[in-house]
Order: C-alpha cells, then sequence, then structure tokens
C-alpha cells in the first residue's frame, strides 16, 4: 500500500512539473506574438501591439519598449523576426528582445529598423510612464503614480489596475487608488465608470483633485456645461461638497486647537492626524 502511495504522489509530481511551465510558457507566447507585431507595416497595429505589451505589466517590457524609443528595434529582412540591435564595427550585435539571448551578428543591409512617427513615440512615453508603476523600487511607482494622475492615458488604465491589485505599500497603493480615478474619470468607457471615478476622487482632498472636479463643472462661453453628463456633474458637486465640508471641519478644529508657543501636545496630534487622513 505505502508504495501505490508512494507512485502516486510521484505520478503527481512528475504532472505538476510538466505543468508548471504551461502558464509561463503561452505568457511568453503571448509576448513574443506581441513583439512581433511591432514591426507591422500599420502604426495603429504598431500601437495597438505597444498597448498590449505595457497592459501586461511583465517587467521584460520596458527593455523592449525603451529599445524601440531608442531606436534600436530592427526587423530582419529573411524571416521579418523583432530584434535589438546594435552596431558592432562593420556589422550589428543582434539579441532577442524577450530572452536577451545573443543572435548571430548581421550587416546592415540585413535588417531594418522599425519606423517611429511621433504618435507611436507619445504612446511608447505612455506606456514606460505606467510600467514604471510596477517597478520593484516603491519611490519610483509613488512618484509614476503621482505622474499618471496629473495627465492620465487611456492604455495606462490597465496597468494601474494590475498595480493596485499587488500593490502592498499603503502610500503608493493611496497614489495608485487616486491616479486610476483619474484615468477612468477622463478615459471611463461608460458614465458609472466616470461616476464611480468620481466618488473615488471625493475621498481625497488635495487642492489637485478639487481641480479636477471643479472641471467637470466648467461652463462654455454661451452658459452651458462643458461637460454633458449631468449625473457625472452632479456627482461632482456632490463630491466637491463633501471634501470642502471636511475641509471646514479641519480649519475649525486647527483654530480651536491653535496653541500658544510652545506647540501643546494635543495641537501637535491633531497636525499629524490631519496630514494623515489626507
Amino acid at each position: 500500500m505505502a508504495d501505490k502511495i508512494k507512485r502516486l504522489w510521484l505520478v503527481l509530481a512528475l504532472l505538476c512539473g510538466l505543468m508548471a511551465p504551461t502558464g509561463a510558457f503561452a505568457a511568453d507566447q503571448y509576448l513574443a506574438t506581441a513583439i512581433q507585431q511591432l514591426g507591422a507595416a500599420s502604426y495603429n497595429a504598431k500601437i495597438k501591439a505597444i498597448n498590449t505589451l505595457a497592459a501586461t505589466g511583465d517587467e521584460r517590457v520596458a527593455a523592449i519598449l525603451e529599445a524601440y524609443l531608442a531606436r534600436n528595434l530592427y526587423r530582419i529582412k529573411s524571416d521579418k523576426r523583432v530584434v535589438i540591435a546594435t552596431p558592432s564595427g562593420d556589422n550589428f550585435e543582434l539579441v532577442d528582445p524577450l530572452t536577451m539571448a545573443r543572435l548571430p551578428k548581421l550587416k546592415e543591409s540585413d535588417i531594418k529598423k522599425l519606423r517611429l512617427n511621433n504618435r507611436v513615440r507619445r504612446v511608447l512615453q505612455a506606456a514606460l510612464g505606467g510600467l514604471t508603476l510596477v517597478s520593484k523600487d516603491p519611490a519610483k511607482r509613488f512618484k509614476a503614480a503621482q505622474a499618471v494622475f496629473k495627465a492620465p492615458k487611456a492604455e495606462q488604465i490597465a496597468v494601474l489596475r494590475k498595480a493596485l491589485e499587488r500593490e502592498q505599500d499603503a502610500g503608493v497603493k493611496t497614489e495608485l487608488v487616486r491616479a486610476l480615478a483619474a484615468a477612468e474619470l477622463t478615459h471611463g468607457a461608460t458614465a458609472d465608470i466616470r461616476i464611480a471615478a468620481v466618488r473615488s476622487l471625493g475621498e481625497f482632498s488635495d487642492p489637485r483633485v478639487m481641480g479636477r472636479l471643479r472641471g467637470l463643472l466648467n461652463k462654455d462661453a454661451t452658459g452651458q456645461f462643458m461637460e454633458p453628463d449631468a449625473a457625472l456633474r452632479a456627482a461632482a458637486q456632490t463630491a466637491l461638497s463633501a471634501i470642502e465640508e471636511k475641509i471646514a471641519l479641519w480649519d475649525f478644529l486647527g483654530k480651536l486647537f491653535q496653541p500658544a508657543r510652545p506647540m501643546s501636545r494635543s495641537a501637535s496630534v491633531w497636525r499629524l492626524a490631519r496630514r494623515e487622513y489626507r
């Protein structure tokens, strides 16, 4: 009986060993396909490939997109394979963009540099900014989230969601929530998504959030609201009113605990609590 159990465990272990790389292999195949699409003739196809790569959040993608931005991505003429190429004497040294494995050197006449226009360049820059959201350095993630909040791009939403799912640092997570809300408010596919984003932003009380919410209530020269969705405007007004009430309460309590010199312990605690709550 013991021998049978041992054999069963051995079979299960072998099966697990066979199945384990399947997911990784599929992910690599997915990335490899998207990398090849960077060599497509259509700029729209290139942009789609960039966004597909960025949405994976794979740490290897940044180097690939940086190589493209630096004009170091080429296509081998004979088999259309996309590679990273750098000059080396009379030839070019080639590496596989995904595995970074060295490939045989080729002459410049054997390869063709991938085309890049300003639109693709902007998409690359946005994608690289989003990929910093999954950096191993929390300080870089924090700054990247702040940068996304200031100028959110539609293609960063998927990366923000993935980054938020895996984030463990409380400070970074707060910035990611705010950045995702800003991105979904600006580029949300439905009214419900945009309204939910407004409500999420309403949990913050900094001037940048208030400015973004007030922007939804702006009117044009004829007196018409520039934001056509009345429900969204109402949500923004509700969020602003709640924020203004919180700020008024903080100011009142701040004056109530305003210390004479030196600062009282209660006032010190209050200011610290206020800063942390924001």
